[in-house]
């Protein structure tokens, strides 16, 4: 754990694209709320619910060394290469289901 205090919100109101299917920003300010009272830096990261990965590269951006492991039922791959960031990926590992539906 670290002393230092969680940016959650203030890098998601930078780069939230406010995409209908995207996590609302009130989320990400009730994270930080959480977070920054219990003075927690968290060391992993679960997401579930990864879709096309906007909260992954603010959850990356905002905790960078952190690893995270997504999870969604249809993994997409992520794209980090708008972010300035040095290799995400190793810090990334995305699990996806082959499941179809019919």
């Amino acid at each position: 754990m670290e002393d230092t205090m969680s940016n959650l919100y203030g890098i998601a109101v930078k780069t939230h694209s406010g995409h209908p299917v995207t996590k609302p920003l009130f989320y990400y300010q009730k994270y930080d709320d959480f977070l920054n009272h219990h003075r927690i830096f968290p060391e992993t990261i679960l997401e579930i619910g990864t879709f096309e990965g906007e909260s992954t590269k603010i959850l990356s951006a905002a905790f960078p060394g952190s690893k995270i492991l997504s999870l969604d039922l249809h993994i997409r791959p992520i794209d980090f290469s708008a972010r300035r960031e040095r290799k995400p990926t190793e810090r990334l590992q995305n699990f996806g289901s082959s499941v179809s539906h019919h």
